[in-house]
């Protein structure tokens, strides 16, 4: 049996939630919001994090969708 880390529909469930927190990260930096508010902090740090686990999530798609096929030097 084939063990399988998260499945396509998983993977497109984590990028959907990545990038709704990339555009709240977008919102709350165009929104005057009090300094002091933790959700201000969470929301300006948390938005690069979101972007680089996008990609990451995004390239390992496309690397399994390659190598499901056949192709390049897996």
């Amino acid at each position: 049996m084939k063990f399988v880390f998260f499945t396509r529909k998983d993977s497109q469930v984590i990028k959907g939630l990545m990038a709704l927190l990339i555009l709240m990260h977008h919102i709350y930096q165009r929104v005057p919001i009090p300094e002091e508010m933790w959700i201000d902090y969470v929301f300006r740090s948390l938005g690069y994090l979101c972007v680089s686990v996008f990609f990451f999530i995004s390239g390992f798609g496309i690397t399994a969708s390659y190598k499901e096929r056949g192709g390049g030097i897996y």
